[in-house]
């Protein structure tokens, strides 16, 4: 989307168009009225601080914004400056990363368990006495 520096929507692609079609027309709208049913600008907003700076912002946010969020995108705000260099608006980026996200949290398990399965075999090679052995093995396995 294109929005000015009053984070209303100037332009949109065809697919922004279709994702929001219940919304339209969109054009005029304030894009957190319609992207996020906000009546307020979103706390995580990368557009006012790439309109109050003039420098690319990222961040990256859930989607739909409830607590158990179906998936996940990475917002960009690319500031737009007039011929005498002051922003009047950006252009946002959207791109959905709800798989890298999903892989990463299941890399990040996948690591966890490793590090016990490593924790409990050091305890195996070391531990002599059997009850002593399976108490400290429940320990580390409790993570």
């Amino acid at each position: 989307s294109v929005l000015d520096s009053n984070l209303n929507i100037m332009k949109v692609n065809r697919w922004m168009e279709k994702m929001y079609s219940t919304k339209a027309p969109l054009v005029g709208k304030k894009c957190y009225e319609v992207y996020q049913q906000r009546d307020s600008p979103c706390p995580f907003c990368p557009s006012l601080p790439a309109i109050k700076t003039g420098e690319l912002q990222t961040t990256v946010v859930p989607y739909p914004l409830e607590k158990e969020p179906t998936g996940w995108i990475e917002l960009s705000a690319f500031p737009l400056k007039d011929a005498n260099g002051d922003v009047v608006g950006v252009i946002e980026y959207v791109k959905d990363i709800t798989e890298r996200r999903r892989a990463e949290e299941a890399l990040e398990h996948l690591n966890l368990t490793l590090k016990a399965i490593r924790n409990v075999n050091q305890l195996i090679t070391h531990e002599q006495d059997r009850e002593e052995l399976v108490r400290r093995a429940c320990e580390l396995l409790t993570f």
